[in-house]
């Protein structure tokens, strides 16, 4: 669907957010840019709508709402902020967060390379600090990757990191019996390449499971490359679950880094949860050092 197709752009829901432009279009739904007028003034805001034909499915209505309040929870300066949520007049589920002007960590890898590690550090730092704070709520991302974190410039500051998509969180405490329902719409499972064992075999999902994407994470950061390699979500499960990480030996760029930071990566992408470090601010004073 082109834009000049689609219906919503150019009309204005909540009676304040002017829709503007497609951005990126996903199995949940749909994010566009929006303009709210401030007195004279004109906000640019992110605008995410929910499928209709998930919108219309109570069960998925009623976890939305959850999740929306959960990410709203979230006060973080590293984490995307939520303004406002609701319903279009035609029954479409909406949340207006923040427009973050600035390149994804993925954009940045693809066409720069990996980064050296001061820079991977400062910007793990920020990682590190939105995920204290949503693990200390009990609230796990589940979908950490590159396309989630996007670097900005912020009050004169630059590599200002903001993580996005906090869309498919989930309270660590939380159960939820229609979650195979959930998962085939698209709203619970993550992104392979990034995920961690117990998110393929469908055990309980912890602070440890972020932890296992921010490892794979650091491992590309630092090497440009992934530590497993595959093509099929079925392959990505089984390297994931089964084989062991490249060694940072195989690439020419990481083997001066220091030990202690290698050492901290290959421990987040353990198998066993437990192996893992406990929590990211744990992670993060082993590679600080």
């Amino acid at each position: 669907m082109t834009e000049g197709q689609d219906p919503i752009i150019g009309t204005v829901i909540g009676g304040k957010y002017k829709i503007i432009q497609l951005l990126g279009e996903g199995g949940m739904g749909c994010v566009y840019m929006g303009e709210q007028q401030l007195g004279t003034s004109t906000r640019k805001v992110a605008v995410k709508t929910l499928h209709k034909h998930l919108s219309m499915d109570p069960q998925i209505r009623a976890r939305f709402m959850r999740e929306v309040s959960t990410v709203a929870e979230l006060e973080h300066p590293n984490t995307i902020q939520v303004f406002d949520f609701g319903t279009t007049t035609d029954d479409v589920l909406y949340i207006v967060m923040e427009f973050v002007q600035g390149r994804s960590l993925a954009d940045i890898l693809e066409k720069d390379g990996p980064m050296d590690a001061t820079r991977a550090l400062h910007v793990l730092q920020q990682i590190v600090g939105s995920l204290e704070e949503a693990h200390g709520r009990g609230i796990i991302h589940r979908d950490l990757k590159p396309e989630n974190v996007v670097l900005t410039e912020k009050a004169g500051k630059k590599d200002w990191v903001e993580v996005l998509d906090f869309g498919i969180a989930k309270r660590s405490s939380e159960t939820d019996p229609n979650e195979a329902k959930l998962t085939q719409a698209g709203m619970v499972i993550g992104t392979p390449p990034y995920m961690s064992p117990e998110q393929f075999t469908g055990q309980p999902v912890t602070a440890r499971s972020d932890i296992y994407s921010l490892g794979i994470m650091t491992y590309e950061m630092l090497t440009g490359k992934l530590p497993f390699k595959a093509n099929t979500a079925w392959e990505w499960a089984s390297q994931h679950m089964t084989a062991a990480p490249e060694s940072f030996d195989f690439h020419p760029q990481a083997q001066l880094l220091p030990s202690a930071l290698r050492a901290a990566v290959m421990r987040c992408l353990e198998k066993n949860p437990d192996a893992r470090f406990a929590t990211v601010t744990e992670f993060y004073d082993a590679i600080k050092s």
